[in-house]
């Protein structure tokens, strides 16, 4: 039985990718790129796998965005090595034309060049682990959180200003609470009521947040001794901030 020879040296794709569609740029060897494809996630996928059959070495680049890591994580399971690069203006000519196929092209003409040696041509971001990733996303959400009950919090006393009633911190709760119903109008205190709805669950998933970490880092604390004198509650953050991946 005869096993099918290579028939390249290397194929090298970039990737511009976005939320539905992936524009795909094929450089084979040497040769100038190919004309870009656009493909779905499947698609892509089952590009990949057939430029496996062609060559065994397969090289791809995207750019770090919102999409998060999972088409890296994939690309590598399937055996692909691949940059998740650093954004920039890929527009190397600064003829002010910007578009997904272009982007492609220039991905893919870098990604060359750095394959060659130059190591210039862009910059290659750290991939967290999952364990990091997630930590991350949970910090984020807790900010998201806390900046969402502010701006909710400063809608209410933009209200509260409207009747002479200045208040300042959590008016929704206790003794402020108490005396807003004294002194606003009963028009006031039904609006004031729709901002509650929404401020009493967001605190309560304030405190969730926050307790979880405790947890967690207590639980890795109990198993290894590192960085003892740093607190638990910052640790997390600590530890989202130090990868520096976008």
């Amino acid at each position: 039985m005869t096993t099918a020879t290579p028939s390249y040296e290397a194929i090298k794709l970039g990737i511009d990718a976005h939320a539905r569609y992936y524009w795909v740029s094929r450089q084979v060897d040497g040769a100038p790129p190919q004309p870009v494809q656009k493909m779905t996630y499947d698609e892509l996928l089952l590009f990949v796998v057939k430029q496996q059959k062609l060559t065994d070495k397969v090289v791809t680049c995207y750019e770090a965005g919102a999409f998060g890591f999972h088409l890296h994580r994939r690309l590598e399971e399937l055996g692909i090595k691949n940059y998740v690069v650093q954004p920039q203006d890929w527009d190397e000519r600064v003829k002010g034309v910007k578009n997904d196929r272009l982007d492609a092209a220039a991905l893919c003409q870098r990604l060359d060049r750095y394959e060659r040696g130059n190591h210039m041509e862009f910059s290659v971001i750290r991939i967290p682990t999952v364990d990091e990733e997630r930590e991350r996303a949970i910090t984020r959400q807790r900010q998201q959180l806390v900046r969402e009950r502010q701006r909710l919090a400063a809608m209410g006393r933009s209200v509260l200003v409207t009747q002479n009633i200045h208040v300042t911190g959590k008016w929704w709760k206790g003794k402020a609470w108490t005396a807003i119903k004294v002194q606003a109008p009963a028009w006031v205190i039904e609006r004031l009521e729709v901002f509650i709805v929404i401020l009493g669950p967001l605190e309560e998933q304030e405190v969730i947040e926050v307790e979880l970490p405790v947890a967690r880092q207590f639980h890795r604390r109990s198993r290894r001794a590192d960085f003892p004198h740093r607190a638990p509650l910052t640790n997390a953050h600590c530890e989202a901030k130090s990868g520096r991946y976008v």
